[in-house]
């Protein structure tokens, strides 16, 4: 961890605090509260967009009213890393690149 970048003490912070409620500490968790925890949104609302009781992402969270076009982006990223989530009406808008 170590050689992991951070934007700020908070970014650091809530990606710990994240990883230390998650069941799982595997590359999957790891890239999605790290890219979660980018935005002090996103960091607010963590409980809308990931279910702890059964360690899954909430897509039903990215319409909710707090979201911005910059958080949809934070997102739909990182549920992409957790699972290659796509919305239908975006399509590979938000996945990396191939």
């Amino acid at each position: 961890m170590s050689n992991v970048k951070f934007r700020s003490a908070a970014h650091r912070d809530f990606f710990l605090e994240m990883m230390s409620r998650s069941k799982v500490n595997d590359t999957y968790h790891r890239a999605f509260f790290y890219v979660m925890g980018i935005s002090e949104e996103t960091r607010a609302n963590i409980n809308q967009m990931f279910d702890f009781k059964t360690d899954c992402i909430k897509p039903e969270g990215m319409h909710g009213g707090w979201q911005t076009s910059g958080t949809v982006r934070v997102c739909h990223l990182a549920f992409n890393l957790w699972n290659g989530y796509t919305e239908k009406e975006h399509g590979q808008d938000f996945t990396p690149p191939r």
